[in-house]
């Protein structure tokens, strides 16, 4: 019953009664008893029916409060982060995110989870020294978790923060038991710089190494 009605609403052109209809829907599944992740996945599928219909009345800040319901929901999503921070960005709610989940972070500092979300977003609107602060906030608190460093790492290459890559690549060297490709990228790093002595020396330690 549910899908015909919203096929209707399609059917005949009525987008904001199609976003009514799945906001009624939306208030209905919250009130529902059901099992957490069936519930957690039914109003994901809602949500989107929101952006989509609030997308066609030009309901941007509809639409992005949605994208912040799914990202809270899956803030594991890195697709999910990206599509939200190029379609808010487009149309002029980058600030909406990004003041959302820096709020986030300082009310929960030791959950690495947002810094993560807060850094993707940062990153798909191309504000890469915030996204870089970002990442390390999220590094301090899961400074195990290797693929911070290297996502921090890209983003200070692409700003020519060489040190600071090099760092974060040593790290890597580290976590990794000694990973020989972490020490060829600080090799090449040192060659960006002109330190070309420093880049030989890389590769001398991946000979000793053998």
């Amino acid at each position: 019953i549910e899908a015909a009605l919203a096929d209707n609403y399609s059917r005949s052109g009525d987008q904001a009664g199609l976003e009514a209809f799945y906001r009624a829907e939306l208030a209905a599944v919250k009130a529902a008893a059901m099992e957490r992740g069936e519930k957690t996945q039914r109003l994901a599928q809602l949500r989107r029916g929101i952006i989509s219909a609030a997308s066609l009345l030009g309901n941007w800040d509809s639409a992005t409060d949605q994208y912040l319901e799914l990202i809270n929901a899956y803030p594991e999503d890195a697709g999910l982060t990206q599509e939200a921070a190029l379609v808010a960005g487009a149309h002029g709610l980058r600030a909406k995110l990004i003041q959302f989940y820096s709020k986030t972070v300082e009310a929960s500092p030791r959950d690495a989870r947002w810094s993560i979300v807060l850094a993707r977003l940062e990153t798909a609107l191309e504000d890469y020294p915030a996204a870089i602060d970002a990442y390390g906030k999220a590094i301090r608190v899961r400074p195990e978790q290797k693929d911070l460093y290297e996502l921090k790492a890209d983003l200070e290459e692409r700003l020519y923060k060489l040190d600071d890559a090099v760092v974060d690549y040593e790290q890597l060297y580290k976590l990794s038991y000694h990973d020989p490709q972490w020490k060829v990228k600080v090799a090449e790093a040192r060659a960006r710089q002109g330190r070309n002595a420093d880049a030989l020396r890389q590769y001398e330690i991946l000979l000793q190494q053998d």
